[in-house]
């Protein structure tokens, strides 16, 4: 019994012994040779399951002056330098056809942009802006700060001038202010949620609100910071195309608004003031009045402030001794002066 269960059992490794020489065969037949020796092959002939694996990493690139995110394969890295390398790299990429069609800008490309990720130190990565002069343009600086803050573990950027420290150790921020380096997404807070805000215009002599989506304002931003996303779409943007062939016009286009929070201590409340451009004393009396209107019902109406009560107007730091509202000449303003007005 013993010796015919053992010839079974060499039967059956025969048989497999006998495929495995048949495949071997038939893989040979195939024009698949066995190699003599090991040989290095082009990479362009490994199989794509067997490279270096990629995976989608989230670029930032323009879009309507805001940053949006797209998607770029990257190769990734146990090495965090090297991952945040590719990462800048993907970057640097020329957009896609379909991408310019979609709106997207990105000027990282050009060759006169050179930048390039130098070291990683904890939490930091230190950036080197080469000769471009970079720390001088926000937009491109906030495309690299929020790509590489990306990366799990960096939530800041360094940047540097071939190895040397800025001057100052200050690059553009978000309002193209210098801020000091490193520098973090916070200081680069372009990507926004949006909200809708009522946007005071004058159509027919009248203060009317009108709607328009603008960037939100975020917790804890600072009082000037926040009055600008709906300042900046008044003054600068005003009333669409549409919008104007309807009718609607704007006082406030020349005058660049600025809102300013007097406090007298850390935690007193805001006396405000708010500056305007010289254009302003070219306005006749009532545009005077619907401008200044326009700017308090915006602040107001879209992000409450407060009171918004005595309110200081002040033409280029100089505070004006009468200002025209609905009623009368006024030394501090408030919206209630110019109810008068509203449609």
């Amino acid at each position: 019994m013993m010796r015919r269960s053992c010839n079974k059992k060499g039967a059956r490794i025969a048989s497999v012994l006998a495929a495995a020489v048949a495949g071997l065969t038939a893989l040979t037949g195939c024009g698949v040779p066995p190699d003599p020796s090991p040989r290095t092959i082009r990479a362009s002939d490994v199989p794509s399951e067997l490279r270096a694996p990629k995976r989608t990493w989230q670029i930032y690139v323009n879009k309507e002056t805001r940053l949006v995110a797209i998607d770029r394969a990257i190769k990734l890295s146990a090495d965090p330098l090297t991952t945040l390398r590719a990462a800048l790299e993907g970057l640097r990429q020329p957009l896609t056809a379909t991408e310019k069609s979609d709106g997207y800008e990105s000027d990282l490309a050009k060759p006169e942009n050179r930048v390039e990720v130098s070291q990683v130190s904890g939490r930091t990565v230190i950036v080197d802006l080469l000769d471009s002069n970079m720390d001088e343009d926000g937009p491109k600086l906030a495309q690299i700060v929020w790509t590489l803050t990306e990366l799990p573990g960096i939530d800041r950027v360094d940047f540097v001038v071939h190895g040397v420290e800025l001057p100052r150790r200050t690059v553009k921020g978000n309002s193209f202010a210098d801020v000091p380096t490193p520098v973090s997404r916070a200081q680069y807070d372009l990507v926004r949620s949006e909200e809708a805000a009522k946007l005071y215009f004058v159509l027919n002599g009248k203060l009317t609100p009108v709607s328009r989506q603008v960037d939100a304002a975020t917790p804890n931003e600072p009082t000037n910071e926040a009055a600008d996303r709906y300042l900046l779409p008044l003054a600068i943007e005003g009333p669409t195309s549409k919008q104007q062939a309807q009718g609607y016009v704007s006082f406030v286009g020349d005058l660049t608004p600025k809102l300013f929070c007097d406090r007298a201590g850390s935690t007193a409340p805001c006396t405000y003031r708010i500056d305007i451009g010289r254009a302003f004393t070219s306005l006749t009396t009532t545009q005077q009045a619907l401008a200044i209107g326009q700017i308090l019902y915006t602040l107001e109406e879209s992000w409450p402030l407060g009171s918004l009560q005595n309110v200081v107007i002040q033409v280029e730091g100089r505070p004006l001794l009468s200002v025209p509202t609905g009623r009368a000449p006024a030394a501090r303003v408030d919206k209630s002066l110019y109810e008068s007005l509203l449609a």
